[in-house]
């Protein structure tokens, strides 16, 4: 029976540096966070008045004619993920693909930082 040694090397501790501490998280976050993150394009008030929107629609409707709810239904969905989540496709899509704009980047975790935000 033969047996197997491996040799097991010592591992060394290489100090960081608080530069290389600093600069480690914002590659990271600048890779996965504001890659995939969206612009938010509604303010506060716009997504009340969406929720409100929601809350009441319904009511005329159902006064005039309660089958007239169906075709509200889908108006009243879309304005209620818009409301919770602070963005609209419709507007997104008007402003970049139809008006040509461009979002502009919103940096304000780097002025606290005091980084840079060109190197955002």
């Amino acid at each position: 029976m033969t047996t197997i040694q491996t040799a097991i090397t010592p591992v060394t501790e290489v100090p960081a540096t608080a530069d290389q501490l600093k600069k480690k998280p914002l590659t990271v976050l600048k890779k996965r966070w504001i890659g995939n993150d969206i612009v938010l394009n509604m303010g506060f008030r716009e997504s009340l008045v969406r929720g409100a929107i929601v809350l009441f629609l319904p009511w005329p409707l159902l006064a005039v004619n309660h089958n007239l709810l169906v075709y509200a239904a889908p108006v009243m969905s879309y304005l209620l993920v818009t409301a919770l989540l602070h963005f609209c496709f419709i507007k997104y899509a008007w402003q970049h693909w139809v008006l040509k704009l461009k979002t502009p980047e919103v940096c304000d975790f780097a002025k606290e930082m005091d980084i840079p935000v060109d190197s955002i």
